[in-house]
């Protein structure tokens, strides 16, 4: 891997905080997103004490219409949408 591409895939990582700003959600609202759906994607692990997501499968997650990240939840959950 040349230095364009580990740039590349270093700014593809982030945490929830990243998440929110490029979302323009409130900071809480991706944990509660990882929590809540899922199908969320999957963190690819830690980073000190930062749980990181990649940004690809986060971004098409949310953009996905078949997502239903507002609607959607995990089984047994009964909170309405």
């Amino acid at each position: 891997m040349n230095r364009a591409e580990l740039a590349y895939a270093m700014d593809e990582l982030v945490t929830t905080g990243d998440i929110a700003e490029r979302l323009g959600v409130s900071r809480a609202t991706p944990w509660n997103w990882s929590e809540r759906f899922a199908s969320f994607p999957q963190p690819l692990g830690m980073v000190g004490k930062a749980t990181v997501y990649w940004w690809p499968e986060v971004k098409a997650w949310h953009q996905s219409p078949t997502a239903n990240h507002r609607t959607a939840r995990l089984s047994g959950d009964s909170r309405v949408g």
